[in-house]
């Protein structure tokens, strides 16, 4: 499907200015459009640097890094982020560090000083106000579960339907979550429904937009299907997603002349999301940390710091090989998805924990560097 306003050749339209140094280009019909360099660059050097238009902290990391529900930085200190690697602090508690590295790095932005909870208390946390607000109002309200009263309610069985089954459809009803927003907030009231509609769908219309099953490979424990079997299991999954979400989103959508979002454009956003996705890895804090303390000169406070991160560390890799014993427990059942499981029970975990957290009364810039070959830095 052309997304609307496409070109005339149904291609969609060119990114307006792009920066310096690289040049938008048609790939392919199966690609869509790329960035390809005209000019030479180091290693290191700053390619492009944009805020994303949705983000969301990888599943399997969330309980390993407390970041920012929407600039997705750090929360704390380092004390605090390894307190939740090693256990000692669970991050729907904050519990204080109670100990403190001698030797303290500059912050350098790379933590954040501030930590709050999403005003209507399902457990997401932000550094600050700022953050909270944009992600509140661009798409968390109405993806948030902490009003909800029963795990029944369609806006939970959505989001656990998602980690059970794909959690491109998580990204994809962020998505509708920020059309529908945009819809009642940024158009104008006296235009059509059609034209508030595509106004709306504005910032996606330019990506590339396949249908999510034909641009999806089988996973290995479900290569035995035909080709056929699978496009239909995941129209099956995608038409489950779709009538949850949109039971969840009936307040706002009760009342308009025609739907929002239909069944097949809600398949072209999972395949968009799913060809158009990137994963950014940031580095590691522990290292971070590590890299700072190996500059600094002799001291008993360096020799301090040393012998706490080791003690800690150790800790932490217990924790992982546990895990690791876990996931080939896992990897030898008979559905062999062992490899996804550990990340799905980590948001089933974190989706539990947040519904009914509220009683009755009651995302950033992202720089991409060309590759200096040094896989070690991406960090975790």
């Amino acid at each position: 499907a052309t997304p609307s306003g496409g070109a005339d050749d149904g291609r969609p339209l060119p990114i307006q200015s792009p920066p310096e140094g690289v040049a938008v280009q048609w790939i392919s019909n199966g690609r869509g459009r790329g960035l390809v360099a005209t000019k030479e660059f180091k290693a290191g050097d700053i390619v492009i640097a944009e805020r994303p238009l949705i983000s969301s902290q990888d599943g399997a990391n969330v309980p390993q890094v407390l970041s920012c529900g929407y600039c997705l930085r750090p929360l704390g200190c380092l004390e605090l982020q390894m307190d939740i690697q090693t256990g000692e602090c669970n991050p729907a508690d904050l519990t204080p560090p109670t100990w403190k590295l001698p030797l303290q790095m500059e912050r350098k932005g790379f933590f954040t000083d501030g930590v709050i909870s999403c005003r209507s208390c399902c457990g997401t946390l932000f550094c600050g106000k700022d953050c909270e607000e944009k992600a509140y109002t661009q798409w968390h309200k109405l993806l948030c579960v902490g009003p909800l009263k029963s795990t029944d309610e369609p806006l939970y069985q959505f989001k656990m339907h998602a980690i059970k089954n794909n959690l491109d459809l998580l990204f994809a009803g962020q998505v509708v979550a920020n059309i529908v927003r945009r819809y009642h907030t940024e158009t104008p009231t006296e235009k059509k429904h059609q034209d508030r509609s595509k106004i709306a769908k504005r910032p996606y219309a330019s990506f590339t937009h396949n249908k999510w099953w034909d641009v999806t490979i089988p996973p290995k424990h479900l290569e035995h299907l035909s080709e056929e079997a699978f496009k239909k299991m995941m129209k099956d999954q995608l038409t489950e997603s779709y009538t949850l979400l949109t039971k969840a989103f009936h307040e706002e959508l009760k009342g308009l002349p025609g739907p929002l979002v239909t069944l097949e454009e809600f398949g072209s956003i999972v395949g968009m999301m799913h060809q158009n996705q990137l994963g950014i890895r940031r580095a590691n804090v522990i290292k971070e940390y590590l890299q700072f303390l190996s500059t600094q000169g002799k001291s008993d406070a360096k020799d301090k710091s040393w012998e706490l991160i080791r003690n800690r560390m150790a800790i932490i890799q217990n924790h992982l090989e546990d895990e690791d014993d876990h996931d080939e427990n896992e990897a030898s059942d008979e559905n062999g998805e062992g490899e996804s499981g550990t990340r799905k029970e980590a948001e089933v975990g974190e989706i539990e924990q947040k519904v009914g957290n509220c009683d009755e009364e009651g995302s950033g810039e992202i720089e991409q560097k060309a590759d200096d070959g040094d896989e070690e830095g991406s960090g975790e």
